[in-house]
């Protein structure tokens, strides 16, 4: 069957807010390029409400509310959860999603140096040492897809 026939890679960015800039946007735009397709981009969102000043706790709560549903549906939708594993312990949304993606069944596949921080990611489908690496592997199920 030609790959042109093939509906892309869905995946969902799962990461910590204080890292949205650095890592979090970063990734979503290489995944992006390499043609996969991301179910929800929960930084834009972030950058409106919270800062560097400001946690997600002092995000209003309807806010929150919609964000966490369209965060929740983004993990839903996904053929994959990139989890970019947080390198501060104070982040606890990306574990929830990672929660939501086990149950769900979608596979997962968490980054970086951290990646070994709970039990639970040892349920993903793949550990990878660097971001990078996921975004590699990510493409390279695209292209196996096809």
């Amino acid at each position: 069957m030609n790959k042109m026939n093939h509906e892309p890679l869905k995946v969902y960015v799962a990461g910590s807010s204080r890292e949205r800039a650095s890592r979090a946007v970063p990734i979503i735009a290489a995944l992006r390029k390499q043609g996969l397709v991301v179910t929800h981009d929960w930084t834009v969102d972030m950058d409106k409400h919270t800062s560097a000043e400001h946690s997600d706790a002092d995000v209003p709560d309807e806010v929150r509310r919609r964000c966490s549903e369209l965060d929740a549906n983004g993990v839903r939708l996904a053929d994959f959860v990139l989890l970019l594993a947080p390198e501060e312990r104070g982040s606890s949304g990306v574990w929830v999603e990672l929660g939501m993606a086990l149950t769900q069944r979608v596979p997962v596949v968490v980054c970086g140096a951290h990646n070994r921080r709970t039990i639970f990611t040892s349920l993903a489908h793949k550990l990878c040492d660097t971001d990078d690496e996921g975004v590699r592997y990510l493409s390279w199920i695209q292209e196996e897809r096809g």
